[in-house]
């Protein structure tokens, strides 16, 4: 009876672990794809100007409050736009205040004010791509789910063994710089998806740093997976 036990134990951590290898491997596939996709497409930067905040503040003749507000933002938003164009050069990337988020979910490109260098709208800026993701500063999901990715040999006190490895994604809750879907849904891992700040209003050296790092994972990644033949078996 505990040698059938023991089997039938055996046999649902195999399947288990069977199962939790075949959802990663998809994921791998996606993001594969999703990589692909960013190259040849174009990244949407969504900015915000806390509108409603300086809006209430006004209304209660809280001005110098609303003043300072409005331009603590307005001066993030310049230094992220700056440390994009001065370190990021993986795909295109265009800026827009956040109110247009539906327009772009439904890609109404042409109802969307795009931005400049000044954080004005340029009418002559009209992205059309067949492809695209969208970014903000902002705070991470979670990804809870964990996945079996093979075995990997551990020393333990009856000397080396072989055990299954897993990986998982990010905890929640830190401030980063995020890539999400064309309907602002967080990618998942192994795709680059963020890059972390550590804090909601970061200096122009940390961001462009961080530009330049989220560039750097994402070539990295790209070549990764432009170079693996598993892809484009596929296609």
């Amino acid at each position: 009876m505990k040698r059938l036990l023991f089997i039938l134990t055996v046999l649902i951590s195999f399947n288990s672990q069977a199962q939790l290898g075949e959802e990663y491997r998809n994921r791998r596939i996606r993001s594969s794809y999703q990589i692909l996709d960013l190259k040849k497409g174009a990244l949407f930067f969504r900015i915000r100007h806390n509108q409603r905040e300086i809006d209430y503040l006004r209304k209660y003749n809280r001005e110098a409050e609303a003043n300072k507000i409005e331009e603590q933002r307005r001066s993030l938003n310049k230094r992220i736009m700056h440390a994009f164009k001065e370190n990021f050069d993986f795909c295109e990337v265009y800026f827009f205040y956040s109110e247009y988020s539906k327009n772009l979910r439904l890609r109404q490109f042409d109802s969307i004010q795009f931005l400049d260098s000044t954080l004005t709208y340029d009418p002559k800026i009209k992205p059309e791509p067949d492809c695209f993701f969208t970014a903000e500063m902002g705070t991470v999901k979670a990804d809870t789910a964990k996945f079996f990715d093979g075995y990997a040999i551990h020393e333990t006190e009856r000397g080396l063994e072989k055990k299954p490895t897993y990986v998982k994604g990010p905890d929640a809750g830190f401030k980063a710089i995020t890539i999400m879907s064309d309907q602002f849904i967080q990618l998942v891992h192994p795709f680059p998806y963020y890059v972390r700040s550590y804090t909601a209003n970061p200096n122009q050296k940390r961001l462009l740093w961080y530009a330049k790092k989220l560039n750097i994972a994402l070539n990295e990644y790209y070549d990764k997976v432009k170079t693996s033949s598993a892809v484009f078996a596929k296609n």
